[in-house]
């Protein structure tokens, strides 16, 4: 039963980092490994636990590194590839997030739980941060990509159709005026 709630948190995980840029992706990222470091230093008293854990964590922090959500190709993929990979990134991100607070939870489980429940908060606090300006950027964003601009080509059929009714409505005029 527990499998199934993990599975279940990481898949929701999963679908916030997919609607969320880049940038606050790694923001994500980067505040998770801070809190864990925070959390393990302040509430493990145990010394060797602690450094242990500390170790663990900065070997996390470079699995992440290596998992960034930044594409490595600068654009040069295609639009679907470019995403399915950044799916499976995204994926990734969350598996090691989900390794990271087991390994903290075998050691020391109430610091995990606390982990947990802080990073749900903060998270959650930022989430219902965005003011107005967040929300026109995004309305911005999907009306951007609802409607893309017009390429060369959509200039090209658009002038020549143009042309073409202007043609039309100058034949249909010298047929009228012929009669």
């Amino acid at each position: 039963m527990e499998d199934v709630k993990e599975a279940v948190e990481d898949l929701i995980e999963e679908t916030r980092l997919r609607t969320m840029s880049d940038i606050q992706v790694e923001r994500r990222i980067r505040k998770f490994t801070e809190l864990c470091e925070q959390m393990v230093s302040n509430r493990v008293a145990d010394e060797d636990r602690r450094q242990q854990l500390i170790e663990r964590l900065e070997i996390m922090k470079v699995f992440y590194n290596h998992s960034s959500v930044q594409s490595f190709y600068g654009g040069l993929m295609s639009s679907e590839t470019g995403e399915r990979q950044r799916n499976r990134r995204l994926s990734n991100i969350v598996k090691k997030r989900r390794m990271a607070l087991r390994m903290i939870e075998r050691t020391a489980p109430e610091v995990a739980r606390a982990i947990e429940q802080r990073l749900e908060e903060e998270l959650s606090g930022d989430a219902a941060g965005p003011g107005k300006a967040g929300k026109t950027k995004k309305k911005i964003a999907s009306i951007k990509k609802a409607y893309p601009p017009l390429s060369l080509q959509h200039w090209y059929f658009l002038y020549f159709n143009l042309f073409l009714l202007v043609l039309l409505t100058g034949l249909i005029y010298l047929i009228v005026i012929a009669r």
